[in-house]
């Protein structure tokens, strides 16, 4: 997502001031701010124009007075699972490494945590948060334009000790997850929880390609290039590759919560019109087109 002029922007943001609200729930599959009842039909095509400007939403689904945000993440799919398994955030001091546009940190909102920060280097992303947070600005949410790195600084030392830490779609993404989840431990309060979500391979293909190695399960697969479409992925573990990176981090009680397939939880819709994984897999969903092991999300948790 390319980064918003600051004029526009900040049209967008006395905008939302204008029409700050009361209005919020997010218990269903959407973060809902504001009523339909609550614009007159000028500022509903004002707001209209803004949401297509923010264009493309990655993560979602929003009501926003009404107008549904139908992003290319069904975010709430991923929610809906990790709930499952996280510990309690009421009175939480909660981390969200990469947490895009903010739509997990609304959803945090309805366990009542004590206060979130999201972690994101990306302008246009923050850009959009600021949006929504200034019709609904709860003062728990705090929005960091920057990476996990932060987590190393003087600010980071010291606003750590988190009782939970998301890291959910990252460690894929970068050539030192083991780094990154040493950082993480290192920021979590002793017995906290951090949850890891993201892309790994089945053990079926770690054999299929490593089955004369000692222990094929634990492999990780490293693409030459591209990956089911996507630029920027470095290392899909197994299961277990993913388990033992937690181990030697430092954690422990580490649960390994299902692996799933991408199915209906990413597609191209008007409002994120960007590819879907799913698009780059042949057609028994085993390997991508190009013939290379199929991606899957993991699910883990694990606490200091």
């Amino acid at each position: 997502m390319y980064e918003l002029p600051e004029h526009d922007h900040r049209l967008m943001l006395d905008f939302a001031r204008v029409h700050r609200t009361a209005a919020f729930t997010s218990d269903g599959e959407a973060v809902c701010i504001g009523n339909a009842n609550e614009l007159n039909a000028a500022d509903r095509n004002t707001l209209r124009a803004f949401i297509n400007q923010l264009r493309p939403w990655r993560k979602g689904p929003f009501h926003l007075f009404g107008e549904r945000i139908d992003a290319n993440w069904q975010s709430d799919i991923k929610w809906n699972r990790v709930r499952q398994f996280m510990n309690s955030l009421r009175g939480a001091r909660v981390c969200d490494i990469g947490c895009n546009n903010g739509y997990f940190l609304f959803r945090m909102l309805e366990h009542a945590p004590t206060a979130v920060i999201g972690l994101d280097p990306v302008p246009g992303f923050r850009q959009t948060f600021d949006f929504l947070h200034a019709f609904y600005p709860d003062e728990r949410l705090t929005y960091i334009n920057e990476g996990w790195e932060w987590l190393r600084t003087e600010s980071g030392r010291q606003s750590a000790e988190f009782d939970v830490i998301f890291c959910m779609g990252i460690l894929y993404h970068h050539t030192d997850p083991i780094d990154i989840l040493r950082t993480l431990h290192a920021a979590l309060k002793t017995g906290g929880q951090l949850i890891v979500e993201g892309m790994g391979i089945s053990d079926d293909a770690a054999v299929d390609r490593m089955a004369a190695a000692a222990d094929p399960a634990a492999y990780v697969y490293v693409p030459e290039g591209r990956y089911a479409g996507a630029r920027g992925i470095w290392m899909v573990p197994t299961a277990e590759a993913m388990r033992r990176w937690l181990h030697r981090s430092g954690f422990r009680h580490i649960e390994f919560h299902g692996a799933y397939a991408y199915g209906r939880e990413q597609r191209r819709t008007e409002q994120g019109d960007l590819p879907s994984t799913g698009d780059f897999l042949n057609a028994d969903g085993r390997y991508t087109v190009d013939g290379q092991p199929a991606p899957w999300r993991h699910y883990f948790s694990a606490r200091r």
